[in-house]
């Protein structure tokens, strides 16, 4: 099927037609016209029209699905699919903010519009997301709530709140919203996306890169589900395919600085330091991205150039104020720079970014072990354990965890303790290039284990990339 709309005012006119592939023959073609305030009518009528193409009947539950009005305002319909487009591309700056205003607005026209009370809520927490504010993750769940009052098994309602409990620590609760949704809307390649988002959480990997290509089996165009199938691979390891993932991504859309600062990172986690360079330069000439300023500043930090890892850690912190990993990472810039008391100094914000974030989703892996990284520098031995156990014990799973933890234990002398959760965390998918050149792991390659568990681990990527390939 392929289609146009044409809209001069309040007139609307809506093209279709109905091509036979391989041979692309128009087997038929028709032209419906309707006013703007009968929306929803001329919708009704296209439907007809196409089932009398094709020569088939619709069924009463199908008719029910069509004639449904999921608002009674043309006007609040027009402003919630322009906010939808807006959030396929929140990587876009200001994308966002757009979208809420959009769905303000439609909520103006019509208050008991539900799925745009879910769009809010997913809007919200993406806005979450980019400022760090608390607030924001508030008004997320109270605009998800109040979807799910008005229309309890509305797919879009389900899907934002499998987004918000997986953001506040619920995996299993979100597994199964996501699921409830796709059982709803099985063809919906945002739901596989979110899936796989939600299972690569809870551990289940294999599950998680089965929904990312599912997604992308539905949309190929859309370079989302090929940055869902590079995340997937990123965090299990394989970071030659993620990189493929993210190249294709880039293909798509050229203009996202996230799919270029992820394909400089994994370039960087399969050693190419100076190949990641240029993909972070582009995601910065794109956007002001604070990761891809916070990943450029390692490559300098690993590189020695200390002054240039403090302007770009410096600039990233800039940019997204509210991060506890890239101020810790200022902190290391700074102290390995020589200024101790400024790294001190950074690290001890970045405990109070992490523990306020925390307020959000307590569980929260990443944030349990920056602080537990941080208390560690700060010689806080005892309290630093005690919070990378909280780590481990949030994300078993979690390559990034395990080896998070690792550094933990090697910053407070517990070598041998470190040496087996480096293991597992490489098993997991770690990098072990990262680790080679890692200083916080100083203590923990003078052991007479530490190369052979390289090897280990590189031999094992390089098996899993051939069989991939």
């Amino acid at each position: 099927m392929d289609g146009a709309l044409q809209r001069s005012e309040q007139h609307l006119r809506v093209s279709f037609s109905l091509v036979q592939l391989p041979s692309n023959v128009v087997r038929w073609s028709g032209t419906f016209d309707g006013a703007f305030p009968q929306l929803f009518d001329l919708q009704s009528r296209v439907a007809d029209g196409v089932a009398g193409a094709l020569r088939v009947s619709i069924a009463p539950p199908e008719r029910a699905k069509i004639e449904a009005r999921p608002t009674a305002s043309p006007s609040a319909w027009e402003e919630y699919t322009s906010a939808l487009a807006l959030l396929d591309r929140a990587d876009r700056p200001g994308n966002v903010a757009q979208a809420i205003a959009h769905l303000e607005a439609a909520l103006r026209s019509d208050a008991r519009f539900a799925a745009a009370h879910a769009a809010l809520g997913q809007a919200c927490w993406a806005r979450y997301r980019e400022t760090g504010d608390a607030a924001w993750a508030d008004r997320a769940r109270d605009s998800v709530q109040e979807a799910i009052r008005i229309a309890p098994e509305a797919v879009e309602a389900r899907l934002a709140l499998a987004v918000i409990y997986a953001g506040r620590g619920k995996p299993q609760e979100a597994l199964e919203e996501a699921r409830k949704a796709l059982a709803l809307r099985p063809g919906s390649d945002e739901l596989q996306r979110q899936l796989a988002y939600l299972l690569l959480d809870s551990g289940q990997a294999d599950g998680a890169l089965e929904a990312a290509h599912r997604a992308v089996s539905l949309r190929p165009g859309f370079g989302e589900n090929h940055n869902a199938v590079g995340w997937v691979l990123f965090q299990t390891g394989r970071f030659g395919e993620a990189a493929a993932s993210y190249r294709r991504q880039i293909e798509l859309q050229p203009d996202n600085a996230q799919a270029f600062q992820m394909l400089g990172t994994s370039l960087m986690m399969q050693g190419d330091l100076a190949g990641a360079i240029a993909p972070y330069r582009d995601a910065i000439r794109l956007a002001p991205d604070a990761r891809a300023w916070a990943n450029l500043g390692y490559v300098y930090y690993s590189r020695g150039q200390g002054p240039d890892a403090v302007r770009a850690y410096g600039e990233a912190a800039r940019l997204e104020p509210s991060s506890g990993t890239i101020r810790r990472s200022l902190g290391d810039a700074r102290s390995k720079a020589g200024d101790s008391a400024g790294g001190r100094a950074d690290w001890r914000a970045a405990i109070d970014l992490s523990r306020n974030a925390l307020r959000v989703n307590p569980r929260d892996p990443r944030q349990l072990k920056n602080v537990a990284i941080c208390l560690a520098k700060l010689g806080e031995k005892a309290e630093a354990l005690r919070v990378a156990g909280e780590a481990l014990e949030a994300g078993p799973a979690s390559a990034d965890t395990r080896y998070g933890v690792a550094t933990v234990h090697a910053l407070v002398g517990d070598t041998d303790r470190a040496l087996v959760l480096l293991g597992q965390a490489f098993e997991l998918g770690s990098s072990p290039s990262l680790a080679e050149r890692d200083d916080e792991l100083a203590s923990v390659r003078a052991l007479p284990g530490f190369g052979p568990l390289i090897e280990k681990a590189k031999s094992a990527h390089t098996k899993e990339v051939k069989r991939a390939s």
